[in-house]
């Protein structure tokens, strides 16, 4: 059961990140604070070692791909290994030949 204190706490954390928020926005314009999110992208990138850069882009890439449908990634995968598609898919179906949506 949740205590009435961490309600209230996330009652309290919610209005301040309200005020919070609304503070930013009365201090910034759209464009500075994009500007800033863009600044701290970009000094967050220029940090990375490669090891991180690869570990970040294949995490990111796994989620694009597992949000994708069968179809979707299908289209994708086409679109990426254009004339070994087929091969590809075959391999992973154990040698079945069979592997067109026709």
């Amino acid at each position: 059961m949740v205590s009435n204190h961490l309600i209230l706490g996330a009652i309290l954390l919610a209005k301040s990140n309200d005020a919070l928020n609304e503070q930013i926005k009365s201090n910034l314009t759209p464009e500075q604070l994009q500007d800033l999110k863009d600044f701290y992208v970009e000094r967050l990138v220029d940090n990375m070692d490669t090891k991180d850069l690869v570990a970040y882009v294949t995490d990111d890439m796994s989620d694009y791909v597992n949000k994708l449908s069968p179809v979707e990634f299908f289209e994708e995968g086409y679109n990426y290994w254009e004339d070994y598609f087929d091969e590809i898919v075959e391999d992973f179906k154990g040698g079945q030949s069979v592997n067109d949506l026709n």
